[in-house]
């Protein structure tokens, strides 16, 4: 190998060498080098400076310094130039030494010639900066070794450790010293030693690399969770294990507390819906399952907004995203359908998930089922509203009752006293027969609230069947009781019917409302002869066939502010007519058959000449 511009520093004291070495490098003409000479190690030093040497020739026995005290100061001053010593044949083993200690090589004066010195020249210098190339990847390389979290451990095929680098230490506690030599397989969990062993075994096979998770021992006692990859290769011939071990216990305790987490999610009672900022469904939990019916694999990747309709009952889809974008979170009742259509009443708590720097990055939902508990509140509530009817309905019957029957009871012990009076004065019998016919009267009144009362609570007791009811002869039957419960009134009736067959669709309850109407018309009648005529006909309303029904009468009337009041049972009002429970009993009849009721003057704007109780019933075609 030729090199150019070689300069080569000599430092020899005996000039017989030194004019030798300089006649032997005129021979080989142009490769010769460029030879500088110093005769002892104090100039030659300061020669490095001055002057940017390839070679340096150095014979150990110098005026100012000999034997290895030279060589070792040199290789301290020339540290990036290659030294070859020049020896004498007593020197040899002085020589070889000093190639041990760092010279490149050696020359025996008297024993050299041209070819032999340039070679050694040359080869020198290229083993020097092969040398120095290596040093510098070793050097590369060991950082790297020295600066990576992972410990690097070499073991023979038996698990003795023949390597460990420093990093051993910050995982394991132990030291690289203490790490090296011993059975590595002894610092590994009785639990994972059978599932090391046979990962070591395979490797060895298949020359593959592996990898695996086990516990290995820290030196306070605690196991540390470790991941090794590793392989045989050959080294120096010999077969060996070289590995990385890393310390992920805070990985596996991220990860222990993720499955925990998603363990959570997936056994809470609530649906757990993720979404992207679209609304792309990106998870969907065992609950979301249970309630909605899609499984997680036909509902992920889909937009939520498309597929599960959403309605607000106590907001507008408007309000509730404006709220939800400017808060970061919404809270309220939503409803939404199962797969198979049936809907569901949900407590729904929907919150924007954010990053580390705050972004929003996604959705997710927080959906409770209350169809259960809404179902139970609206049985709780109607049963309060049927309590509290019901519980109204006994204080009205309680307060009627008691007032009509207070009444009745008085006008019969008034009778009582006054017929007393009257047998122990006078023994007037006209008067007794007025007083006893003032008494049945009562008598007959009381009766009839008794009979109300009993009407009301069947129809509110139980739900009547109804049936086709022949409208004739039923208020023929009502009519002939009226007379004979009045034997003492003239009472004239006249029934006009456009239809001797005709049916409505009714019970026997309607025989009680035809009572009622048609009693009133007499108990409040002042006139000696009582008229009530009633007139039926055919009517369509909202293209629905009723009969209509009048019963106009010539009483005293019912004035205009009581017309609201007197189908509504006892109160101020109509306690002051005297009413009772009568036309409540046939408002409550009447309506059963989806029918109404009103009442108008007979004349029209002189309520004192008579009434006209108007009701509509449906007829059966």
């Amino acid at each position: 190998m030729k090199f150019k511009s070689i300069n080569i520093l000599l430092i020899e004291d005996n000039l017989g060498d030194v004019r030798i070495i300089l006649e032997m490098n005129k021979e080989l003409g142009l490769d010769k080098f460029e030879i500088a000479h110093i005769d002892n190690l104090t100039q030659g030093i300061e020669q490095l400076s001055q002057v940017d040497f390839n070679l340096i020739l150095l014979d150990l026995r110098l005026p100012d310094s000999s034997g290895f005290d030279t060589l070792k100061m040199m290789l301290e001053k020339a540290q990036n130039i290659p030294i070859i010593v020049l020896t004498g044949t007593d020197d040899l083993e002085l020589a070889i030494d000093a190639v041990k200690i760092g010279a490149e090589d050696y020359l025996v004066k008297g024993q050299v010639n041209s070819i032999l010195l340039k070679r050694s020249i040359n080869y020198a210098i290229e083993r020097y900066n092969i040398k120095k190339k290596l040093k510098k990847s070793e050097a590369k390389y060991r950082n790297l070794v020295n600066n990576i979290t992972e410990a690097i451990i070499e073991s023979n095929l038996d698990g003795t450790r023949t390597y460990v680098s420093p990093q051993i230490f910050n995982i394991t506690g132990f030291t690289a010293e203490e790490s090296t030599g011993v059975d590595g397989f002894q610092f590994i969990h009785p639990d994972d030693i059978t599932t090391v062993k046979k990962v070591f075994e395979e490797a060895k096979v298949t020359r593959n690399i592996v990898s695996m998770e086990f516990r290995t021992k820290h030196k306070d006692g605690h196991y540390v969770f470790c991941m090794v990859r590793g392989c045989i290769i050959n080294i120096d011939g010999t077969p060996k294990m070289i590995a990385t071990i890393s310390d992920i216990t805070e990985g596996k305790k991220a990860e222990e507390k993720i499955k925990y987490q998603a363990m959570l999610v997936d056994n809470v009672s609530d649906a757990i819906i993720s979404t992207d900022l679209d609304f792309n469904i990106i998870s969907w939990n065992n609950a979301a399952e249970r309630i909605y019916s899609w499984k997680a694999e036909e509902i992920i990747g889909k937009n939520v907004m498309d597929t599960i309709t959403v309605k607000y009952p106590n907001n507008t889809q408007e309000d509730v995203l404006k709220q939800f974008f400017k808060n970061g979170y919404w809270e309220g009742e939503v409803t939404q359908p199962r797969k198979d259509g049936k809907w569901l009443n949900l407590l729904s708590s929907v919150s924007l998930i954010k990053d580390d720097e705050g972004k929003p990055i996604g959705v997710v939902a927080i959906n409770h089922n209350i169809t259960e508990r809404k179902k139970a509140e609206q049985k709780l509530k109607e049963s309060e509203k049927k309590f509290r009817e019901a519980y109204n309905q006994a204080i009205f019957y309680k307060d009627l009752f008691t007032h009509d029957m207070n009444n009745i009871l008085q006008n019969l012990l008034s009778a009582t006293e006054l017929c007393l009076e009257d047998l122990r004065t006078s023994n007037n019998r006209e008067l007794s027969k007025e007083i006893m016919k003032h008494s049945k009267n009562q008598i007959e009144r009381g009766a009839r609230l008794i009979l109300n009362v009993q009407r009301l609570s069947q129809l509110e007791g139980i739900k009547m069947l109804n049936c086709p009811i022949e409208v004739q002869n039923t208020l023929k039957k009502s009519i002939e009781h009226l007379k004979t419960s009045f034997l003492n009134r003239e009472i004239n009736v006249d029934l006009d019917i456009f239809n001797e067959k005709t049916k409505i669709q009714a019970n026997e309850l309607i025989e009680d409302a035809f009572n009622n109407i048609l009693t009133n018309a007499v108990i409040h009648n002042q006139n000696k002869k009582v008229e009530i005529s009633i007139k039926i006909t055919s009517e369509i309303v909202n293209r629905k066939k009723y009969l209509k029904f009048k019963f106009m009468d010539n009483g005293v009337g019912i004035p205009d502010e009581w017309k609201k009041t007197i189908f509504l049972g006892y109160n101020e009002a109509n306690a002051l007519c005297r009413i009772g429970l009568g036309l409540f009993l046939v408002k409550t009849i009447i309506e059963s058959y989806d029918g109404r009721i009103w009442v108008e003057d007979r004349v029209k704007g002189d309520y004192s000449r008579g009434s006209n109780v108007i009701f509509l019933i449906p007829e059966v075609i």
